[in-house]
């Protein structure tokens, strides 16, 4: 049996009674994927890298003040000085050094804003910090130098650089965009242009037409006439042979009708 389903005693089944699970059934769901937010990775970045203690970090330089006064003091002790005598002299000497220490953060630069107490530098030429502290100044401290190196900002944040291929291929699609258009505009005013050399030539070659037309009418015109005036004078020339004709014939019946009067008159 398994998953608590089978039989509720073992005995006579042939089991030892315990529950075990079906190694050969598949699950179909699937586990939901848990993506970590930007709260989680900074959290995680905040345990995996703990920022130094600048108190804790300054309170070490002050004790080691006192420690250089405190061995003055003894020194000055071993070689008789008095009391009051060795207290002024430490006095002096803790405002010097706390002086000194105030002007050197003052004028300094910080590529971070806490540095390791001492740099104090190993056989390799490398930063080797003594404290917990001191190691964190120190990692932060070569983290800055290799951002400085790398021209990477303080306020630069996890996936800016994809941001910034978004933003150049935006800029040259758009100037891509442009220069396509400048393109189609110079192909739209020069097909303009063409067309408008084209009306004017048209335009001419209507005018010549034009011309054409009202002189072409003239010369009909003239035409017309000349061949109205050959049929005017055909008609008069062909009326006059008429009028010839129809005299001839009435001459010639007078003749006759007075030849016949004539013959007339002898019988």
């Amino acid at each position: 049996m398994y998953d608590g389903i089978g039989l509720p005693t073992p005995r006579g089944s042939g089991t030892n009674g315990y529950v075990q699970k079906n190694l050969a059934f598949i699950t179909n769901l699937k586990e939901k994927q848990q993506y970590k937010t930007e709260d989680d990775l900074k959290h995680a970045d905040a345990v995996f890298f703990k920022e130094p203690n600048k108190e804790i970090l300054e309170h070490e330089r002050k004790r080691k003040i006192e420690v250089k006064c405190f061995e003055l003091a003894e020194q000055m002790e071993e070689q008789g000085y008095g009391a009051t005598e060795i207290e002024k002299k430490v006095s002096v000497i803790r405002a010097k050094l706390l002086e000194e220490m105030r002007a050197e953060d003052a004028k300094k630069k910080h590529i971070v804003d806490t540095e390791p107490l001492e740099k104090s530098i190993d056989e390799n030429g490398r930063l080797a910090p003594k404290g917990t502290h001191e190691t964190a100044a120190v990692t932060a401290l070569k983290n800055a130098i290799f951002k400085e190196a790398l021209g990477i900002g303080p306020d630069f944040q996890d996936g800016n650089s994809m941001e910034q291929a978004k933003e150049r291929r935006k800029e040259e699609a758009e100037t891509k965009r442009l220069l396509e258009e400048q393109t189609k505009m110079r192909v739209v005013d020069s097909s303009s242009d063409e067309s408008n050399d084209e009306k004017v030539k048209s335009k001419h070659h209507k005018v010549k037409k034009h011309h054409r037309r009202t002189r072409t009418p003239s010369s009909g015109s003239s035409s017309d006439d000349g061949s109205r005036s050959e049929s005017d004078s055909g008609d008069e020339q062909s009326r006059s042979r008429k009028k010839h004709k129809s005299s001839k014939s009435s001459h010639s019946r007078k003749h006759r009708h007075s030849h016949h009067k004539e013959k007339k008159r002898r019988h």
